[in-house]
């Protein structure tokens, strides 16, 4: 379903990117980055709504990033750009409250990128959010 989709539209439209990770950087081509993800957030939306789905945007960050202001404001704008329909699973709440609880679990959290421990964070977070909704699916029952 939707993760072949995300993986079609990234091997589509990065490729390098989305094979070799956030490990590389290279050289942003222009200014206009929030422009262009606004105008393909808003076609994903209408992609997956002509096909009746649920879209979920999840907003992860770096282990520095959840205090960074220049990233914040880059998701608050990405926010701003999204139907009210389209759901979000902004992890910064949650990464700030476990870096509170555990500092030290926070930290092996990433290497980089997510550790597997991350992920089973990350894993647990987006199940919060979406169970509600695979309930109403399984079930057809909406409250």
């Amino acid at each position: 379903g939707g993760g072949y989709l995300a993986h079609k539209v990234m091997m589509k439209a990065f490729k390098g990117y989305w094979l070799q990770g956030d490990w590389w950087r290279d050289t942003p081509t222009h200014e206009q980055g929030q422009a262009v993800a606004c105008l393909l957030l808003k076609d994903l939306e209408q992609f997956t709504a002509e096909r009746g789905i649920r879209l979920y945007v999840l907003m992860q960050y770096k282990r520095d990033e959840i205090h960074d202001p220049q990233v914040l404001e880059q998701f608050r704008q990405l926010r701003a750009c999204l139907q009210p329909d389209t759901a979000v699973i902004d992890l910064q709440p949650a990464l700030l409250a476990e870096q509170q609880r555990d500092a030290r679990h926070y930290k092996q959290m990433f290497k980089g990128h997510m550790t597997a421990s991350g992920n089973r964070f990350v894993a647990g977070q987006v199940w919060n959010a979406i169970r509600g909704d695979i309930a109403v699916f399984a079930t057809g029952y909406v409250h």
